[in-house]
């Protein structure tokens, strides 16, 4: 039997020709506004719960600004804190944020120490104008493996909502 390189190509995308890939890991959630759910944390595949204390802000480097969403497990945060040129890191701190920018270095997933970049965070909220407003952004699901850190070699799963009120800009 003979196959023209189209038909090889074609049965390769398909999985047509010998069978389905299966795959251990379930596919990443695709964020579609309201559809993407409230916004899960696991830890080694326990729920992290506690993350109620939120902010929004945009940052912006010279041209270049982002969006983000910061969710704490603790109340010691202020929006004056992440405005400013930085803040003290509370005991038993989980720290989750997102961003969604135009570049790689400012699109992501963050928990605590460790960063995944170019992660399709979307946006679902209409762009804050004034203090207060709410901005929410649609994580898909991401895994992440820390790598220092109380959480080095845990695997963290974050998805979902992250919503804030608006702190406002601030400028690096």
């Amino acid at each position: 039997m003979h196959l023209r390189p189209a038909s090889i190509l074609l049965c390769s995308l398909l999985a047509a020709c010998g069978g389905e890939k299966k795959s251990d890991n379930p596919p990443a959630a695709k964020p579609t506004g309201d559809a993407c759910g409230p916004l899960t944390v696991t830890i080694d595949g326990k729920p992290v719960d506690g993350l109620t204390h939120a902010f929004a802000l945009t940052q912006q480097s010279g041209d270049d600004t982002n969006e983000q969403v910061h969710v704490f497990n603790h109340d010691k945060v202020t929006c004056a804190d992440l405005l400013g040129a930085g803040r003290a890191v509370a005991d038993g701190e989980i720290w989750v944020r997102a961003s969604v920018g135009k570049k790689i270095t400012t699109r992501g997933i963050g928990f605590n120490e460790h960063a995944e970049l170019d992660v399709d965070v979307k946006q679902t909220s209409a762009a804050a104008t004034k203090p207060g407003d709410q901005v929410s952004l649609c994580v898909p699901r991401t895994e992440l493996a820390p790598a220092k850190g109380a959480y080095a070699g845990k695997k963290v799963v974050v998805s979902g909502t992250m919503s804030a009120a608006w702190c406002g800009t601030q400028t690096l």
